[in-house]
């Protein structure tokens, strides 16, 4: 593939540069091809998505089912990246829903000098179940990413939010502070996946917040197929009357890039 303009080229060791594509370019020791110009809008087929889908179920004395479903896309240029994480969760027994939730989050990072990047952010979360049944986040701020590499990404950032959430009764907006980080190394070439996230929002109106985290573990099966073991947290300051502050769900599943 030869090109007339010029791309940022991320080669497994790590490496970089920015350049027009030629024929004498190794593609075996290339990670990924970013774009040199950036579009925030654009959406197209640059798009690098993953989804994976975990069921079970069990029938006799008790009846249950569960559910869990994660998706991730990404798209990176050479000045910006978008991220997509979606995720849904639904755990009943008998005739009973003990677990219902869904959680968007979409977060735009404009790259600049020295690893900084400023970023927006936006958050959703659906849980009819609690007392808060839905909460949305709007967040500005920056951050910075501590290691930059094809096989390893340490990265941070905090920003301003305002929280626009449901009760059972009543709607609000609050100010809040929103901070983030993730960790994501590849090993074994590739083969083998770990995935740490972790987010608070801290309420200030309130004086308490939610914290997020994931922890999960990918075993690369082909260029299409991977085993995904995936564990969710979920830690509300305050939590619905008659419900516990932690949230904790498992989850092992197959997925599927594209």
């Amino acid at each position: 593939m030869v090109t007339e303009a010029d791309y940022t080229i991320i080669y497994l060791d790590g490496s970089k540069e920015t350049r027009a594509l030629t024929s004498n370019l190794d593609v075996e020791q290339v990670d990924i091809i970013r774009r040199g110009t950036t579009s925030v809008l654009v959406i197209n087929t640059a798009w690098k998505s993953q989804l994976t889908i975990s069921l079970a179920g069990t029938s006799g004395n008790n009846e249950s089912q569960n559910f869990s479903m994660f998706g991730e896309s990404s798209l990176l240029r050479s000045k910006s990246e978008q991220l997509l994480n979606v995720s849904q969760t639904r755990e009943s027994t008998d005739t009973q829903t003990t677990t219902d939730l869904l959680d968007v989050k979409y977060n735009f990072r404009w790259l600049r000098a020295s690893k900084w990047y400023n970023t927006v952010s936006v958050d959703y979360s659906y849980d009819p179940l609690n007392e808060i049944s839905w909460r949305s986040v709007l967040g500005i701020g920056s951050g910075k990413k501590f290691i930059d590499h094809s096989l390893t990404d340490i990265s941070m950032d905090v920003a301003v939010s305002a929280v626009y959430q449901s009760f059972d009764d009543f709607e609000e907006i609050s100010p809040a502070l929103r901070v983030a980080a993730t960790y994501r190394k590849k090993m074994f070439g590739g083969r083998v996946e770990l995935l740490q996230q972790n987010r608070l929002l801290w309420i200030t109106e309130t004086n308490g917040g939610v914290i997020d985290g994931l922890l999960g573990l990918r075993f690369l099966l082909s260029n299409a197929f991977n085993l995904d073991l995936r564990s969710n947290v979920k830690y509300e300051t305050e939590p619905a009357e008659n419900s516990k502050n932690t949230d904790l769900t498992y989850s092992v599943g197959i997925g599927v890039s594209f």
